[in-house]
């Protein structure tokens, strides 16, 4: 589990954004270790509530294709695969073998 470790690697002051919880749920969080550690801000995003609505999702849409078209935003591919090798595919992403997207061609 990476937490709390990882708060250490912050500066004071410094925001601390939990996104997944691939390594489990956090339990018995102390927000005063969040003063303790350095006034440290702690935050939760969901994707509903950054885009809970067509024109959000519209625009979150323009920015991010945007940054990638005009190369402010690299996306790096890891593989590319045929249809028929879906179930290697998953089992690379769900073994944590990628670094980056596995593009499935048909």
């Amino acid at each position: 589990m990476f937490f709390p470790g990882s708060m250490d690697c912050l500066k004071p002051r410094g925001l601390w954004v939990l996104f997944g919880q691939a390594s489990g749920s956090i339990t018995d969080f102390n927000l005063a270790m969040l003063s303790a550690k350095g006034s440290l801000f702690v935050t939760r995003p969901t994707l509903f509530s950054y885009i809970a609505n067509r024109a959000e999702y519209n625009d979150a849409s323009h920015q991010l294709y945007s940054r990638v078209s005009d190369g402010r935003l690299k996306v790096y591919i890891h593989d590319k695969m045929p249809l028929e090798k879906i179930v290697e595919a998953h089992n690379e992403l769900e073994g944590r073998k990628t670094k980056g997207g596995i593009v499935i061609t048909l």
